[in-house]
């Protein structure tokens, strides 16, 4: 009997389909452990020579994708499930895929235990900042599981929290009030060393010197603008806006998607199923397309899981989404970024508007990855990175791996 030892490491796709190392190669600690023959990594060779140039590269870094699970950047998976309409992604290559997750055991949701503190000393209407420790976690009408689900939070979304029913905290987020388990919440009511998104409510808010309006003004910052949240003291925010840096009361930002703290966590299991959610659609679009229109109906899908392929509303791929939101305002698109890429009116980045599409390119695709761009520099998107917890978010542009690979847009 022949006996062989097979030494594994890690790589992510565009390593495997270079040849050679990149900046997208992960420690062996973070790569999805792998039992299968290296022969799901090769490619046809006749096929290659049919398909379009990068067709031969996609068609490994499916396979690619089942071996790899990085956390700040969006994966190889989707951008070959958003070309499949190019033909770059087979069914054998998909196969893998699925062979290759059934091969894994699912973590259970991670509860932390929550410590009773003392009442806070806030003197706004936000008594601390709670970072939400699993993910599909649901945010409910009232203290309890038998009240509506308003919507599911990913993992490590900031919410102010007012107050506490039981064992429900009560809770603010992006302008939605509601209820969250305690026990899948971290509390914070004094903390610095944080990394949040916060969106201005006030007409004009002051960043003040310390946490009180009695402190002097430092700065200044308008209705609509978004902060980067660093700590909580008293009820107040600490925030950095424009190179300034300071405190903001707490009863006139809206924490939201966007931002995360430094130390991310691993992917979880949800312990709920996501719900399949109906948009309220107020009333059909005609000629052009309302831009703040697409942003209200892609904000209902916030939390709603990645679907490897998936155009529904149990879960999406990014293009999937942006296909299923057009579709809610009377627009037609296919299933694919880069074919999406052939339809509308190119725009400049300087000149985005809420409910243009963006693009981004990377893994040797035309375009690998499309969102939605809702203002701020900000665009929801259902991401497939681990980082943001696999499901639809709000992202920044001046995140360093989107603005990296920024490509262009296109408006209806």
């Amino acid at each position: 009997m022949l006996a062989a030892l097979v030494g594994v490491t890690a790589f992510t796709g565009a390593t495997i389909l270079n040849g050679q190392m990149d900046s997208h190669a992960v420690d062996v600690t973070q790569a999805v452990p792998v039992v299968a023959s290296a022969g799901l990594l090769q490619t046809d060779a006749a096929a290659d020579t049919a398909l379009v140039p990068y067709a031969a590269r996609f068609s490994a870094l499916v396979s690619a994708a089942a071996i790899t699970a990085l956390e700040d950047m969006e994966t190889a998976e989707d951008a070959a499930a958003n070309n499949s309409d190019l033909k770059q992604a087979g069914s054998t290559a998909k196969a893998a895929l699925q062979a290759a997750a059934a091969e894994e055991t699912p973590e259970e949701s991670a509860k932390e235990e929550t410590v009773e503190v003392p009442v806070s000393a806030s003197t706004t209407g936000v008594a601390a900042l709670g970072v939400i420790s699993g993910t599909g976690v649901r945010m409910r009408s009232g203290p309890g599981t038998g009240y509506s689900i308003l919507m599911t939070m990913r993992q490590n979304a900031a919410v102010a929290i007012t107050g506490k029913d039981g064992s429900w905290y009560k809770v603010l987020y992006d302008g939605t009030s509601g209820c969250i388990s305690a026990d899948y919440v971290t509390r914070y009511e004094s903390a610095g060393g944080l990394r949040h998104t916060g969106r201005v409510t006030a007409d004009t808010l002051n960043i003040r010197s310390g946490p009180d309006s009695g402190s002097s003004a430092v700065g200044s910052v308008q209705s609509g603008a978004y902060v980067t949240v660093t700590g909580i003291e008293k009820g107040w925010y600490a925030v950095s806006y424009n190179g300034a840096s300071g405190y903001v009361s707490g009863d006139y930002v809206a924490l939201c998607a966007g931002g995360s703290t430094a130390a991310e966590a691993p992917a979880e299991t949800p312990a709920e199923a996501p719900v399949e959610e109906t948009p309220a659609v107020s009333e059909p679009v005609t000629g052009t397309v309302s831009g703040s229109y697409v942003v209200s109906l892609a904000q209902q899908y916030l939390g709603t899981p990645y679907v490897y392929g998936g155009s529904s509303a149990s879960g999406f791929d990014c293009s999937g989404f942006t296909m299923y939101v057009f579709s809610q305002a009377g627009v037609s698109l296919p299933h694919g970024a880069t074919s999406q890429l052939s339809y509308g009116t190119e725009v400049s980045r300087s000149d985005l508007q809420p409910g243009d599409l963006v693009f981004f390119q990377d893994y040797g695709a035309v375009a690998s990855h499309v969102g939605i761009y809702i203002g701020g520099d900000q665009f929801i998107h259902a991401s497939s990175s681990y980082y943001n917890g696999r499901c639809v978010v709000t992202s920044s542009l001046t995140e360093t791996y989107y603005d990296g690979h920024y490509y262009t847009a296109r408006r209806h």
